[in-house]
């Protein structure tokens, strides 16, 4: 069986699932005890957050604006300590975002993680998607907006 630095690497991609099915059911005292204790968040502004409330910020303020959120998981590869996710974000848009008032439009926007374990828990987490398509699929016309507010979805 591989393993990577003791910890077997099935036990890493199953880390990650139980991640997002946590996410997905804001369960956020199942989420803090997969975080190390010097866990950062990079999200698609680009920004580090430190710590694991920077993340349930995020999760948070998601789950106002499409308290419906759900992810499918597309794919997942691993190298050594890190596993990529492909994923799919949908959800139902029914709260404030970025200024934009609901719009009650259904969204399904491709993303991808970039999770690095370590010790058996989640020291680090980067987060891309094309902001751009989900405010298409909004309806929102202007897209500056997208340039100008580093806010992130998930």
């Amino acid at each position: 069986m591989l393993s990577y630095k003791g910890t077997i690497m099935a036990d890493l991609k199953n880390i990650v699932e139980r991640y997002m099915e946590n996410i997905a059911c804001c369960d956020f005292q199942k989420i803090e005890q997969l975080y190390h204790g010097q866990y950062f968040y990079i999200g698609s502004d680009g920004q580090k957050h430190k710590g694991p409330d920077a993340r349930f910020d995020v999760a948070g303020l998601s789950l106002k604006e499409f308290p419906d959120l759900s992810y499918e998981i597309v794919n997942m590869y691993q190298s050594g300590n890190i596993v990529i996710t492909e994923f799919i974000i949908r959800g139902t848009h029914m709260g404030d975002l970025m200024g934009i008032p609901p719009t009650n439009r259904r969204i399904e926007v491709p993303a991808c993680n970039i999770i690095e374990i370590r010790e058996g828990r989640i020291y680090s987490e980067r987060e891309y998607f094309d902001k751009v398509y989900l405010m298409q699929q909004l309806g929102v016309e202007d897209i500056s907006i997208v340039i100008k507010t580093p806010q992130v979805l998930a």
